[in-house]
């Protein structure tokens, strides 16, 4: 069959009855799957709000807004952490947080996920620093991990942070101690290319202070 009756075929093909309607037919599955996108928006947000709250102690999560993608990504928009003693000024602020698939790995066999902050601000004062040392659950015990863990299903193998800055402060007059511009990149965090117990996860960390 040469090229041109190909071509004839198809034009014919295009303009039959059954194309029309195998276009129109995936044309409503997509807006469908649109609307779905959407639709989980609001509901997943309230959930993973939830259960970061439910994780952390001493510390409320707020996040103004959340997009799901039915690739499996996941994005937080305008998360913040706040001390539920001295809640002005949040303790960490993140314009963007998104979690997706990490889709390179899977051909080791492993389903692990990639975490990228963007814009996240830590901020730490010398009133807040003392109702830590006040109150009898540790720093670590606060459940920061089990928070991070509650927005995502999968476990984090890739991490970025870019353009970071962490501010501590002693008083309100008080000059600043300031790291900016700080870009982190941790790889093979779960271990996926190593052999068990080995654990050469490269990380890459710059700023400026």
């Amino acid at each position: 069959m040469t090229r041109s009756e190909l071509q004839q075929r198809w034009n014919r093909f295009r303009r039959s009855r059954a194309a029309k309607i195998l276009l129109i037919v995936l044309g409503v599955l997509v807006v469908l799957s649109l609307i779905a996108d959407r639709a989980l928006d609001e509901p997943m947000r309230k959930a993973v709000e939830r259960r970061m709250n439910a994780a952390l102690d001493g510390y409320t999560a707020h996040v103004r807004r959340l997009n799901f993608h039915l690739t499996g990504s996941l994005t937080l928009l305008d998360t913040v952490v706040t001390q539920d003693a001295h809640p002005t000024p949040p303790v960490l602020n993140v314009k963007r947080l998104k979690f997706s698939i990490q889709w390179s790995q899977l051909i080791f066999g492993k389903l692990v996920a990639n975490c990228t902050f963007v814009g996240p601000s830590v901020y730490a004062d010398l009133e807040q620093l003392q109702e830590e040392t006040r109150d009898q659950v540790r720093l670590k015990d606060r459940g920061w991990q089990d928070a991070l863990r509650a927005i995502y299903p999968l476990k984090i193998n890739k991490m970025v942070i870019h353009d970071g800055s962490l501010i501590y402060r002693e008083t309100t007059e008080a000059r600043p101690l300031e790291a900016t511009h700080v870009e982190l990149l941790a790889r093979n965090i779960r271990n996926v290319r190593s052999k068990d117990r080995d654990y050469p996860s490269p990380v890459s960390l710059t700023g400026k202070l």
